[in-house]
């Protein structure tokens, strides 16, 4: 879902790194320890905000 949703912004190389690098908006964490560990929300609620054009 995350992979999906973030193809529509970024290519998949850039969906690669968005997912295994520490982002600010996840706390420092990598989108995908969050969801390896069932925090999907986390990261879903991420990508919500760039659907609405929403940057913090």
């Amino acid at each position: 879902m995350a992979l999906i949703r973030g193809s529509l912004y970024y290519t998949l190389e850039e969906v690669h790194t968005w997912l295994n690098e520490p982002h600010p908006q996840l706390g420092g964490e990598k989108a995908i320890d969050l969801i390896k560990n069932d925090r999907m929300p986390e990261v879903l609620a991420v990508i919500d905000r760039l659907d609405n054009t929403v940057f913090i």
